[in-house]
């Protein structure tokens, strides 16, 4: 009873305890046995729903940042700062989707934020863009631009992306793609310097959903800015307009005017 049936009843309370939301409760791991492994995966599965919150949490943040400022761009550094933080990562990035001078898509960096101890990216300036199919990577375009995120660790990389990889210290890299109107117009990169890591399902549906808000914001923000632009337009063509108008009311009058006098005097 001492070895088998309490540790088991200790890990079944454990596993209510998680179950009920106490997130902050672990195993003792100590054991070399069957129970022992049970409770480093019980530890295990604690952890993930911990950084999982973490990361919805960063969600719920990001969607409250994107209704309150006036544009996304006022909101994406502070978005990328809790998103890298929460999901545990070396770097959170941004790049917006543009074509270079030869027509060739390429993704170009636009915000950046980096842990403690972490390198930026932006000491390499030759890869503040990317152009996918110059560098070798063109099959991250095909399956960004189908909506498919797209996760790739050092020990499964390619020659090309292995040289990325290399320049940037990067383990293992987590691509986010980012739909405008049904338009590929950006990625976020998540990037790990320290281990090689898999991303969780629940872990890339979060990080998808915060790609969607991001893309329905400027959707949305560029749908306002037009709005707004048209009544200006509008105004200044009713004001046009009116202008026009006053001046043929007052020509007509001057015209009347004028027929009047020629009127008296024919009559003189």
């Amino acid at each position: 009873a001492r070895q088998i049936v309490q540790p088991i009843l200790r890990l079944k309370s454990l596993v209510q305890q998680i179950a009920g939301g106490d997130l902050s409760v672990r195993a003792v791991a100590g054991r070399s046995d069957e129970l022992g492994a049970l409770a480093v995966s019980v530890n295990t599965m604690a952890d993930a729903l911990l950084t999982r919150n973490k990361i919805l949490e960063s969600v719920r943040f990001a969607a409250y940042r994107f209704l309150k400022d006036q544009t996304w761009k006022d909101s994406i550094v502070n978005v990328l700062d809790v998103t890298g933080k929460a999901a545990q990562v070396s770097r959170a990035v941004f790049h917006e989707i543009i074509t270079d001078d030869a027509g060739v898509m390429c993704a170009k960096k636009r915000y950046e934020w980096v842990g403690a101890g972490i390198s930026p990216e932006r000491k390499y300036p030759e890869y503040e863009m990317v152009c996918f199919e110059k560098q070798g990577v063109a099959h991250w375009a095909d399956t960004l631009v189908n909506g498919q995120p797209l996760s790739i660790s050092l020990e499964d990389c390619s020659e090309a992306e292995l040289i990325i990889f290399k320049y940037q210290d990067i383990q293992s890299l987590i691509l986010i793609p980012v739909f405008v109107e049904n338009r590929w117009w950006g990625v976020f990169a998540l990037e790990d310097c320290c281990e090689q890591r898999r991303w969780t399902a629940a872990e890339i549906s979060c990080f998808s959903a915060l790609a969607d808000m991001l893309g329905a914001t400027v959707a949305r923000q560029g749908f306002q800015k037009d709005l707004i632009k048209a009544k200006g337009n509008l105004e200044a063509q009713v004001k046009q307009r009116t202008r026009e108008l006053e001046n043929q009311v007052q020509a007509k009058e001057k015209a009347l005017s004028d027929l009047s006098v020629a009127q008296s005097s024919l009559l003189e």
